[in-house]
């Protein structure tokens, strides 16, 4: 499905008085846009264990703290056209140790900052579309985890 078949469907809606006033209709587009993202080949990543200097004080930031990073990425090309070409993959191996290098330079106060710096150095240094990171902090005594979930895109001409 693409942008423009969204495009008009939207218009539709928008002309059908059942739709209006109702939040019907983002809601409906919403999901014309999932739908329309999720015919996109992804690659996942899910929660690769990391150890970062972050936190609010520097006694937080004294010593490497256990996170965990999921990452989805959009490659610019879909699976199908891959051929089974290695070289022209996005190489799930490379993109942790990436990550692993990237965080590991840092330190940082909020986990916030540090997933969107992430999710900017991924697209620079990655032939992808889109990143997806959830970023997981282990601080709270009375929760599993804390997360920051930032998702970005290259610029479209």
């Amino acid at each position: 499905m693409g942008w423009i078949l969204i495009r008009n469907m939207a218009k539709r809606m928008r002309s059908q008085k059942r739709f209006r006033h109702t939040g019907c209709e983002n809601f409906f587009l919403m999901q014309l846009l999932h739908m329309h993202s999720a015919e996109r080949d992804a690659i996942h990543i899910e929660q690769l264990e990391l150890f970062a200097r972050i936190g609010v004080t520097n006694d937080e930031r004294e010593r490497p703290q256990r996170l965990t990073v999921s990452i989805t990425v959009w490659p610019n090309e879909q699976f199908d056209h891959l051929g089974d070409d290695v070289a022209r993959a996005v190489d799930y191996s490379v993109v942790s140790a990436a990550v692993r290098d990237f965080v590991a330079g840092r330190s940082d106060k909020l986990i916030e900052t540090l997933a969107e710096a992430l999710a900017s150095y991924l697209l620079g240094m990655f032939r992808i579309r889109q990143v997806q990171i959830e970023l997981r902090k282990f601080a709270l005594p009375d929760a599993q985890y804390a997360a920051a979930i930032v998702t970005r895109s290259t610029s479209v001409a």
